[in-house]
């Protein structure tokens, strides 16, 4: 199975991100391993507790060991730092890659 690391930057997105993508991390239907996930810009808004897709997000980093990052910066410059789920990790892009080079892809949407 191809290991797959995902780049979010849009918030919304229509169906694609909304139910292709983020729909099938937290169902554990993606076609490959998710190993990490990295939402900065407009993305950190799927990450607000009571979001459209938090819920599943968060039950993706339990039950599926999807690393998941939030950009600190797009965060604090949205002051949303305290309503981001728990089990996010606020860092940094490099931080992202550390463990995204261990991908096979890596998808930017």
């Amino acid at each position: 199975m191809k290991k797959i690391a995902y780049i979010i930057s849009q918030n919304g997105g229509g169906e694609f991100i909304q139910e292709s993508i983020l729909g099938a991390i937290a169902d554990g239907s993606h076609t490959g391993k998710i190993i990490a996930v990295y939402f900065t810009e407009e993305g950190v808004y799927h990450l607000v507790k009571g979001s459209r897709r938090a819920k599943e997000i968060g039950m993706a980093i339990d039950s599926q060991e999807v690393k998941v990052i939030a950009s600190k910066q797009s965060v604090k410059d949205r002051k949303i730092q305290n309503m981001v789920i728990q089990g996010v990790e606020l860092g940094n892009y490099e931080q992202f890659i550390e463990i995204a080079l261990d991908a096979d892809h890596i998808i930017s949407v």
